[in-house]
């Protein structure tokens, strides 16, 4: 691994980045609503982790590397923050 840090904690957190990441354009799908609900699905199932809190995480996620993204002046925070939007409508 690359700079590991030993982290202990809910995993959640680290599943957050999924549902707005790996995929360039995922702010801008018209399918967002329905692409964050099956991936909240699948990974609730296939984890063994209740929907609502994958949820959260995702929210927090989106809200955390977007004012990173903000901070460091980078473009691209308004679309990770639709995304939080996004996953607190569903």
């Amino acid at each position: 691994a690359i700079d590991p840090a030993g982290i202990l904690g809910d995993p959640g957190y680290e599943v957050g980045s999924l549902l707005f990441n790996p995929l360039p354009g995922t702010p801008e799908r018209e399918d967002l609503p329905q692409l964050l609900r099956q991936r909240l699905e699948l990974l609730s199932e296939e984890l063994d982790m209740p929907l609502e809190d994958l949820q959260r995480w995702g929210i927090f996620k989106c809200v955390l590397s977007g004012w990173w993204d903000f901070e460091d002046h980078c473009r691209g925070w308004e679309g990770v923050i639709g995304v939080a939007q996004v996953l607190a409508s569903l």
